[in-house]
């Protein structure tokens, strides 16, 4: 697939990314990271990136979509 056919659906820390990676993976996705080298060896390095095929964009943004969201509103433990 040329690159023309790939795109970018989130990009964040090392952790959140491999993270949402396991997710859409679970989900049937094909998706990989970019820059994760990069992103775990260099302090202050340009975010990763997920990325995948733009075919399979449309069934990969609500699952980003509720990621950020439960990233920005985390769950509070009651103990």
């Amino acid at each position: 697939m040329p690159e023309s056919e790939f795109t970018t659906v989130y990009a964040g820390s090392p952790v959140d990314t491999q993270i949402l990676k396991t997710i859409l993976e679970e989900a049937g996705l094909n998706v990989f990271l970019k820059d994760e080298i990069m992103g775990t060896m260099v302090k202050g390095a340009q975010a990763v990136e997920v990325v995948m095929p733009t075919d399979e964009v449309e069934q990969a943004i609500p699952i980003v979509q509720q990621f950020i969201q439960e990233a920005a509103d985390p769950v509070e433990d009651d103990s």
